[in-house]
């Protein structure tokens, strides 16, 4: 009896001397889009000045992103789908400089050497429907699937054309797979444990139509809605993709 209490006596105390196991803190990153306008907070409804003595106005302006992720060795996903609803948020001036924020606080520290994303969504994604989420799921919204594509609206840009001769409504809606555009970021991003990094990522919406001095010719393309517009929702696609900038805080 006193050898099977000594042994057992032993076993506890070799069990108290083991080490605890390392907890390795995590780093913390910050995604926040906002829309712009030459480089100013967008608002909605507020004439900008335009080219060549037109102006423009914005009255819709939202788009749904998806797989998100930063690499380096290999990629790490952050998020599969968020929608940008600048439409209601860039209305209130008071809002504007908020942009949408996406906090990731599990992420493993390191330096990460390239952000990816998607304007609109990736292949089996648009397979699915709202019926097969649930709010408040961004992809749970009816408004934002296009059933005659059997798609959901990738990005949507209304707004008005004002110039000498008349106004001009314009409203460009994007969807369908081959609408998709991947960006990627190619910078450092050192991630410390207990730190959150920022990536601000701004949309330019006056680059949607004007690229390196090249003015779109708003006036005779004024809507992407009908498979004989498809040529017009790609120059939004592309144009929208080459309209983004980034900034690490």
């Amino acid at each position: 009896m006193r050898i099977a209490t000594l042994l057992i006596s032993m076993i506890v105390l070799l069990g108290a001397c083991e080490k605890e196991p390392m907890v390795v803190e995590k780093a913390g990153l910050k995604l926040t889009f906002k829309a712009v306008y030459d480089s100013e907070p967008l608002l909605l409804s507020r004439n900008y000045e335009f080219m060549n003595g037109d102006s423009i106005r914005f009255q819709r302006a939202d788009l749904i992103i998806s797989d998100i992720s930063i690499g380096n060795s290999k990629n790490v996903s952050l998020s599969q789908v968020e929608w940008l609803g600048f439409s209601e948020k860039n209305a209130d001036p008071s809002k504007i400089e908020e942009g949408f924020s996406f906090n990731f606080n599990d992420v493993e520290p390191g330096v990460y050497t390239s952000l990816y994303w998607n304007i609109g969504l990736n292949q089996v994604q648009n397979r699915s429907t709202p019926a097969n989420y649930t709010f408040p799921h961004p992809l749970s919204n009816a408004e934002l699937y296009w059933a005659g594509w059997n798609s959901y609206i990738f990005s949507r840009t209304d707004g008005k054309l004002l110039t000498e001769s008349g106004t001009y409504d314009f409203s460009y809606h994007t969807g369908g797979d081959i609408l998709t555009r991947a960006l990627e970021w190619n910078q450092n991003i050192e991630l410390k444990a207990g730190e959150v990094k920022e990536i601000i990522i701004y949309i330019d919406y006056k680059k949607i139509f004007v690229q390196d001095g090249e003015v779109y010719d708003i006036k005779n393309n004024l809507s992407s809605h009908t498979s004989a517009q498809i040529a017009v929702a790609h120059a939004i696609a592309d144009n929208m993709k080459l309209a983004v900038k980034y900034e690490l805080k």
